[in-house]
């Protein structure tokens, strides 16, 4: 089935993910091959880049069951931010981030340059102009305060009480961090389970976080 796509497919999928987010790549790569090559193209992608990825898996999955990839819409998450003026965004899904500058104008954001794939993160932050800036562990608290939230994306439902985060999370979640921010928010972009092994991705309790949107 994966002979209809090319097999550097895979590389060009990597590459994607790592400037727009698992999600931000998988919903594009999906609407390009449906539009070249239907559901049969769909399910060759998802069989050729799924197993390595399980958000693209997930995506194709879905939309061979009828499922699109609805237009983003911030505002519950704006709503959580209620009464913040700073936001520590973990996690990269990049049409998102444009969706929160766009509609939280009065909003600061800093995004911990970390995750599994290799990004060009000079490159993946000057696309926001200045509207978002990186910030590494050792500047995080300097983000921190009443008026300060972390925004962490997250994927998944394996369990009720879990959701699988980036790696970014894991290092900056700790005892002496949590207390520092007015809320810790997890935005599920994708709450479906996952079919195959979450690759660059570790499990996480819902118990992390004091709110969480799933969206």
């Amino acid at each position: 089935m994966n002979d209809a796509l090319p097999r550097g497919l895979v590389l060009s999928f990597d590459a994607a993910a790592s400037e727009l987010g698992h999600l931000g790549a998988a919903e594009l790569f999906v609407r390009e091959i449906a539009a070249l090559r239907g559901d049969e193209g769909i399910a060759a992608f998802r069989d050729l880049v799924g197993r390595a990825f399980p958000v693209a898996d997930a995506v194709a999955g879905r939309w061979l069951e009828g499922w699109r990839p609805p237009p983003i819409d911030p505002q519950a998450v704006i709503r959580r931010l209620a009464g913040v003026r700073r936001v520590v965004v973990v996690g990269l899904e990049a049409r998102r981030i444009d969706a929160l500058v766009d509609a939280g104008p009065d909003l600061r954001f800093a995004l911990l340059p970390w995750c599994a794939l290799r990004a060009d993160w000079d490159r993946v932050i000057a696309n926001w102009h200045g509207r978002v800036v990186a910030v590494d562990l050792d500047g995080v608290l300097g983000w921190a305060g009443s008026d300060a939230a972390v925004l962490c994306f997250t994927y998944g439902s394996p369990t009720s009480g879990s959701m699988y985060a980036p790696p970014g999370w894991l290092r900056l979640n700790g005892p002496d961090t949590r207390p520092q921010f007015r809320s810790l928010i997890a935005w599920n972009v994708l709450p479906v389970p996952f079919g195959v092994y979450p690759r660059w991705f570790h499990e996480v309790s819902r118990g992390d976080f004091t709110e969480v949107e799933a969206s």
